[in-house]
């Protein structure tokens, strides 16, 4: 037993429970030969979509999408939907023997007789059935052939008639294979082979000729398959072990080895050579492809039924099952072993590593397998421990395998799996320089000599490589790479990079003695024995696992499949599951010649390096565009209106992308819109008026866009408002209105000013109402009555005060407001004059307010007091008083009281005299306020009532109501 001579105190006590506890358990091994190979396949079935996973034929038409034919009837595939296609003449729901002819119209047939032709987005029933269809094929010019248990019938596509070209009579059948004859025709010579009971047939043009053979008559001709090989016609027995070649018109049984072999027990339900220039076998126990060249045969997934094969415009290979739906594979050599397939207990492949002829693999509950290379035979060797192994290295000098678990090393030597003897707890790695043995722990680098430990360095190890070109000892770290030399038989340290850098994985250069490391944060450093430097980084949104070189490529795993970075042209691309990876999630990655070996979360896989080419671009169709309501069939005039949408419904052929592509479209040469390949429908809002271009187009899973785009073009007629005739009616409504205005306008300026006229002729009338003759008379008698008596200063204040109003009834008549103070001069001026009138028998009595800065229209009131006077005081005997009052409240509120006869006995006197005294206490008070309040915003008023004291008319009172205007 081995001890670790170090200082720490856990690692000297010897781990001898550990041993003798493994003396007793059965260290497990078991072998599995592996009939069968499984490359890496996308499930098709009811649980993602198909309708069923009972299909009995595909085919692909001439725009790239895939027809299924099953129990569930007939459709078709463009990679994320399924369009199903029925006849109202249908009797039974299963649809097979899916054939494509020369015009591109699909044919198949149900099991009861029928025939079908797909056209547009119709399934037409050809109006003729048939006993037991044993299969259909087409030729170049139109012809679609079916053989049926009576004979063989043509139907011509132009002519759309039927003919018979084989016909049997009076045929007694043993069984559902039992058919009177089998045809397939030859697109290239146009013609026809048949067999019948009687030998093989071909019939090219008008010629036929005839091999006889009692092979048919013994077996019948329902129970064999027919393909047409190169020159060859093929035939081969569904379940009797005959297998048949027709060339230069003799029949000769196939006596290929490997492919009699591969046959060997097995039930075929289709045949089919392919454009890989191989023959494809369709059986209940797996699929087989076959080169007559080589006389190589490979038997694909044996654990499945299978019916039908093709291989795509992009070169992925389907594969059509009777129980499990549809597999597509992107490259047959990319081979995975899972628990589906040879890996029964766990597939999550932690570590890898090769001896030279064998991948070793482990995984998560302490199983390590062993599988060889070129037969692919599988040895398990399991473990006493359901844990992770921690590391797996080859010991290429004694031939053996190292790996670790639960702090225990085990080694795999010739086939026998043990627990070594050497105790190196939590061992991450294993080395062997020459002669001298290096372990690496998460704490420790030892080294063991002559069955001795030294501790080399205090460090958590991740990987130890030793170059033997250059005797140069690499160990990568937690905190950096180091370099150890051998010195007089000791491994000295000689330097230190990328120092403080988490160093996960480092891969040898052998020929240049270059290392190249792969850091905890994705970076891949080059490092020499002089310097390092940084080659690339990876994106952020992984987790980097371990690196490996191979010639001038870099291959790193990670947890978004595998990074290859070429050294030579310094790019990088990702190989993922849409390359056909079995699962994204990498966590080894080992190179053989000129595969890569990866451990992924879902199994072991063979991945070639160089066979797998881009694939071709997507392509694009539409299959319909709508405006609103309406269809669109012509793209380049699509007519629309204002806010109406486009609506878009474009197919994708992009198989490889799985479903993981980009619907695009780009208007009049603006950025690309990109929507997910799902949504189905692209619907374009918001077109701005005028001429538009539209192209859409797809991208693939890559970014790269699509073979092919689909241009629209036409145009969007503006809205309403921004089209000519709008325009036009704008203008016309426009002038309309503004002759509408105008003459409103107009008509409201005729309207003030006759308004203005009539106030004008109102404030003339007050004048003249002021300055009547009999005033004038009456004052100028007065002013003589004073000047006869000799009263010279009466006379000549009276003449004085007579001008002032005058002058200033005219001056105010021509203003529409004026001071309340000149207003109440003016009335005071009026007062005098009429109190010499009155003989001074009249008493006045003027209440006015300090009122300041307010204006009022002028002489509206004079009006109100000259009917006071002449209407109430003029007719009263006795002490005539009038009372003038002003109240500034909201509103300018006058109040003329007098303690005349009254209003009515005023209109008494006035008819027993026949006076007809004009006026304001008529119409023209009242047409005045009329005007003022049409010409202003405010409301004038006025009202007259009748002063009582015991029921006895004493007086009349008039309320005046004038807004006013503030001055300032």
């Amino acid at each position: 037993m081995i001890y670790l001579n170090c200082k720490t105190n856990y690692l000297k006590r010897p781990y001898t429970v550990f041993f003798q506890l493994c003396i007793f358990f059965c260290l497990l091994f078991q072998s599995k030969a592996v009939f069968g190979q499984y490359p890496n396949y996308f499930l098709y079935n009811d649980e993602k979509g198909l309708p069923s996973n009972e299909i009995y034929s595909i085919i692909q038409d001439n725009k790239g999408f895939i027809w299924i034919g099953g129990d569930a009837g007939l459709f078709r595939f463009n990679g994320i939907r399924y369009q199903s296609f029925k006849s109202l003449k249908q009797k039974s729901r299963s649809l097979t023997g899916l054939t494509i002819s020369v015009s591109g119209k699909l044919y198949c047939y149900n099991f009861i007789g029928q025939i079908f032709v797909q056209e547009g987005d119709s399934l037409n029933f050809l109006n003729r059935e048939f006993q037991t269809i044993s299969n259909i094929s087409t030729d170049k010019i139109g012809n679609i052939y079916v053989s049926y248990a009576e004979g063989v019938s043509v139907y011509n596509e132009q002519n759309k008639r039927w003919k018979d070209i084989l016909k049997y009579k009076n045929n007694r059948y043993l069984g559902a294979f039992d058919f009177g004859a089998k045809c397939i025709a030859t697109k290239a010579e146009s013609g026809l082979y048949y067999i019948d009971k009687y030998g093989v047939n071909v019939k090219i043009g008008n010629s036929s000729k005839i091999v006889k053979t009692t092979t048919f008559k013994q077996n019948f001709p329902g129970g064999f398959l027919l393909e047409k090989f190169k020159n060859e016609f093929l035939i081969f027995s569904i379940d009797k072990g005959l297998f048949f070649r027709f060339a230069n018109n003799r029949l000769q049984k196939i006596s290929n080895p490997n492919l009699l072999k591969v046959l060997q027990g097995r039930k075929l339900t289709r045949i089919k050579f392919m454009k890989d220039n191989k023959l494809w076998i369709c059986t209940y126990t797996g699929i087989i492809d076959y080169d007559f060249k080589t006389d190589k045969a490979d038997v694909f997934y044996p654990e499945m039924s299978f019916s039908d094969c093709m291989i795509d415009s992009e070169g992925n290979y389907w594969f059509s099952t009777l129980q499990s739906g549809l597999l597509r594979v992107t490259n047959l050599k990319q081979l995975v072993w899972n628990k589906e397939f040879a890996i029964e207990d766990n597939d999550r492949i932690s570590k890898l590593t090769f001896d030279g002829k064998n991948i070793f693999f482990s995984n998560v509950i302490g199983t390590v397998g062993k599988l060889n290379t070129k037969n692919f035979k599988i040895d398990f060797f399991q473990t006493p421990y359901k844990a992770d192994i921690q590391s797996l290295d080859v010991d290429s000098k004694e031939k053996k395998v190292i790996f670790s678990i639960n702090n225990l090393l085990f080694e795999i030597k010739e086939n026998k799996l043990k627990q070594t003897q050497i105790v190196f707890p939590a061992t991450k790695t294993f080395c062997r320089a020459e002669n001298d043995i290096f372990l690496g722990s998460s704490s420790i680098l030892g080294q063991i000599i002559g069955g001795k430990a030294t501790e080399l360095m205090r460090a958590w190890v991740r990987a130890i490589l030793y170059d033997k070109k250059f005797h140069n000892l690499w160990v990568a770290c937690n905190n950096g790479l180091y370099l150890f030399k051998k010195i007089d038989s000791k491994w000295v340290l000689k330097r230190t990079f990328l120092k403080d850098n988490q160093i996960l994985s480092i891969s040898l250069d052998k020929k240049s003695g270059r290392i190249y490391g792969l850091s905890f944060e994705g970076v891949i450093y080059k490092v020499t024995a002089k310097n390092a430097s940084i080659l690339t980084q990876l994106p952020t949104n992984l987790q980097v696992k371990k690196l490996t070189f191979n010639r001038h490529n870099i291959y790193v795993a990670t947890t978004k499949g595998v990074y290859s970075y070429d050294l030579k042209y310094k790019k990088g691309r990702f190989y993922n599951k849409y390359d056909g990876i079995a699962s994204n999630s990498i966590n080894d990655v080992y190179v053989v010649d000129e595969y890569l070996w990866l451990a992924t979360g879902k199994g072991l896989q063979q991945f070639p390096i160089h066979s797998s080419p881009r694939k071709p671009k997507a392509k694009i169709f539409i299959s319909k565009v709508n405006v609103g309501e309406e269809n669109i069939t012509n793209f380049q005039k699509i007519v629309m209106n204002y806010e109406q949408s486009l609506e878009i419904y474009p197919e994708v052929v992009s198989f490889s992308s799985n479903g993981n592509f980009k619907l695009a479209y780009k208007m009049n040469d603006g950025e690309w819109n990109k929507f997910p390949g799902s949504i189905g429908v692209i619907s374009i809002p918001n077109f701005p008026s005028g001429n538009f271009k539209i192209e859409v187009a797809a991208f693939d899973y890559l970014g790269r866009k699509s073979e092919n785009s689909v241009f629209f073009s036409g145009r969007v007629y503006p809205p309403i408002w921004e089209r000519t005739w709008f325009y036009a009616l704008s203008a016309v409504l426009f002038v309309l209105l503004v002759l509408g205005i105008s003459r409103y306008i107009i008509h409201n300026i005729r309207k003030k000013a006759l308004l203005e006229t009539e106030l004008s002729n109102l404030k003339l009338t007050a004048i003249k109402a002021q300055m009547n003759p009999h005033f004038i008379f009456n004052s100028l008698n007065s002013i003589q009555d004073l000047i006869l008596k000799g009263d010279v200063e009466n006379s000549y204040s009276y003449i004085i005060t007579f001008s002032n109003l005058v002058r200033k009834t005219l001056e105010y008549s021509g203003k529409n407001l004026v001071d309340f103070e000149q207003e109440v001069e003016l009335l005071k001026l009026y007062l005098a004059l009429e109190n010499l009138r009155f003989k001074n028998e009249l008493q006045t009595e003027l209440i006015v307010p300090e009122i300041e800065n307010v204006s009022i229209p002028p002489m509206l009131i004079q009006p109100f007091i000259e009917n006071a006077l002449i209407h109430g005081l003029l007719h009263k005997e006795g002490v005539k008083k009038l009372k003038i009052e002003f109240q500034l409240k909201d509103q300018l509120i006058c109040i003329i009281e007098d303690n005349g006869v009254g209003r009515e006995q005023s209109k008494i006197i006035k008819n027993r005299r026949g006076v007809n005294h004009a006026s304001f206490s008529g119409d023209a008070i009242q047409k005045r306020f009329e005007i003022l309040n049409k010409s202003s915003q405010f409301k004038y008023g006025f009202k007259y009532e009748d002063l009582t004291e015991n029921n006895q008319v004493t007086g009349t009172r008039v309320t005046i109501i004038i807004p006013f205007k503030p001055l300032f």
